[in-house]
C-alpha cells in the first residue's frame, strides 16, 4: 500500500498488518501493554512448553497402551485419561509411572493396577471395529 493511501485510510503498517494480513502486533508497539499481558504471555510460553516436553512421554504410555490392549489410539488415550480421572493423578503422572514400571520391572501401584483393570473389554471391541470411543468406561 502507497504512503499516500496509507495516509487517506489512517492505516500505518501495524494495523495494517493486523488487519490485512492477521498479524498481532509484537510487545510494545501499541504503548498499551501492561504488565498483567506480559505475565500472561509468559505463562502461556511456559504452559506450551510444558505440553512439548510432556508430549512424548504421554505417547510412549499411549504405544504401550495400544500394544498391551490390541487397541487403537484412540481407545489407549482415552483409557489413559479415564485412569487419570479414576486414580485421581495426572495424565503425565500415570504415563510415567506407566513407563517407569516396564523400565525398572517393578509393579504398578496398586491403584494404577486397578484402574487399569477396569478397562472393559468392550472398549478394545470398539477398537477392533473401528469406532470411536464414546461415553463413560
Amino acid at each position: 500500500m502507497s504512503a499516500r493511501r496509507r495516509q487517506n485510510t489512517g492505516m500505518d503498517d501495524r494495523h495494517l498488518d493486523e488487519a490485512v494480513l492477521g498479524l498481532p502486533q509484537p510487545l510494545g508497539v501499541s504503548g498499551g501493554d501492561t504488565e498483567a499481558e506480559v505475565a500472561q504471555l509468559r505463562a502461556t510460553v511456559e504452559q506450551l512448553q510444558t505440553a512439548l516436553d510432556n508430549r512424548p512421554r504421554i505417547e510412549h504410555a499411549v504405544g504401550m497402551l495400544m500394544v498391551l490392549m490390541s487397541c487403537s489410539q484412540d481407545v489407549a488415550v482415552f483409557t489413559l485419561k479415564r485412569v487419570s480421572q479414576y486414580t485421581n493423578r495426572k495424565v503425565i503422572d500415570v504415563a510415567d509411572l506407566m513407563t517407569g514400571s516396564v523400565s525398572t520391572r517393578t509393579p504398578l501401584p496398586q491403584d494404577l493396577g486397578d484402574a487399569l483393570a477396569l478397562t472393559p473389554a468392550s472398549l478394545r471391541r470398539t477398537a477392533a471395529a473401528g469406532g470411536r470411543v464414546a461415553g463413560p468406561f
